[in-house]
């Protein structure tokens, strides 16, 4: 999405996140929390259920 010069949103970000728990693509999941953070859209419900969803399906879920 990036590279086309589109910015994730609330709708897209927890699709992002469903398949990266899916590949186990854990660096590039904790990226996209990172930009997550930086944004500010850290406070949607939509997208922090997808983070701890992320974190436990790679059991990570301490962090």
């Amino acid at each position: 999405m990036e590279s086309l010069g589109l910015a994730p949103d609330n709708s897209s970000l927890p699709l992002v996140l469903k398949a990266c728990a899916r590949l186990s693509a854990v660096e590039r999941g904790k990226g996209i929390h990172s930009s997550i953070w930086n944004s500010g859209l850290d406070k949607d419900v939509r997208i922090g259920t997808a983070l701890v969803d992320f974190y436990r399906k790679n059991g990570l879920i301490e962090i």
